[in-house]
């Protein structure tokens, strides 16, 4: 998959956006939340040291919204990572993942 604008191409890994939005009747607090992080799926860079092959962080926040509940910004080079990442929390999360791009590279 390649992002364009006009006739530029990228290569290399994309930057995506995941969107964590709470299911219905789920209510996951922050404590739960960050303890299930740090067992896993551990992604990106530290403290967690990247326990999904091929997706690099760039940053995660948690918001005061249950939709979305969590934004996590990355970069991946195929959709297996991104696979793997909605998989990892889709019994209390619906995941959205989108591609993005940073407003300075489309000027």
């Amino acid at each position: 998959m390649l992002c364009r604008r006009d006739t530029k191409e990228r290569a290399g890994p994309l930057l995506f956006v995941a969107l964590f939005t709470e299911k219905e009747g789920s209510s996951v607090s922050l404590d739960t939340f960050l303890a299930r992080r740090m067992q896993g799926p551990q992604l990106g860079q530290a403290p967690t040291k990247g326990r999904i092959e091929g997706l690099e962080l760039v940053g995660e926040y948690w918001l005061q919204s249950p939709d979305p509940k969590v934004l996590v910004i990355f970069t991946a080079e195929s959709d297996a990572p991104i696979l793997e990442l909605s998989a990892e929390w889709e019994q209390d999360f619906d995941v959205t993942v989108v591609p993005a791009s940073k407003v300075e590279d489309l000027m």
